[in-house]
């Protein structure tokens, strides 16, 4: 990705993008988003307590692949950010081979539905209402189309629960 051929590093800390702070990563993306593909930018971050910068390449996500998080009007998926399975969320959550299907959870937003409902960062869903997800687009989908009781199944670990879930 742009961020990796730049030199950034989970952990890094984004304090400025394009010379505007960074409050929370939906402010990134959205900032990410408006810059726009190709543009060449500055990316101030914070590593090991010292203040870096690097100019960026950004790229382009295909259609298929990005992260998106859902709305306090998603209800019980409200604050919750999810992103495809690639090999560097496989290597970090230490994700099988075997598991081929299913979107990561990238990030629990504290006190959020999502937060109450369960949900950790790491969690791999891979199902809803017994539907194979195997994409964002099918999260949000299924999602939609549910009505009453929601149940998910989700990979933590090695092991795998259902999270059932109340859609308002």
């Amino acid at each position: 990705s742009p961020a990796d051929e730049a030199g950034l590093e989970r952990g890094d800390i984004i304090l400025r993008f394009d010379g505007q702070s960074v409050s929370s990563p939906s402010r990134l993306r959205n900032l990410v988003a408006v810059a726009g593909a190709q543009k060449r930018v500055e990316v101030v971050f914070l590593r090991d307590g010292k203040e870096r910068s690097v100019d960026v390449k950004l790229g382009e996500l295909d259609s298929h692949q990005g992260s998106t998080t859902f709305d306090p009007d998603d209800g019980a998926l409200g604050g919750l950010t999810v992103a495809p399975l690639d090999d560097s969320q496989r290597r970090t959550h230490q994700i099988p081979d075997a598991v081929t299907d299913g979107v990561i959870v990238t990030e629990v937003q504290p006190g959020s539905a999502a937060a109450r409902a369960g949900f950790r960062s790491g969690d791999l869903i891979l199902e809803i209402n017994r539907k194979s997800v195997d994409s964002v687009q099918d999260l949000r989908r299924h999602y939609d189309r549910a009505t009453g009781s929601v149940a998910l199944l989700v990979q933590r670990g090695r092991s795998t629960l259902f999270l059932a879930l109340r859609k308002p």
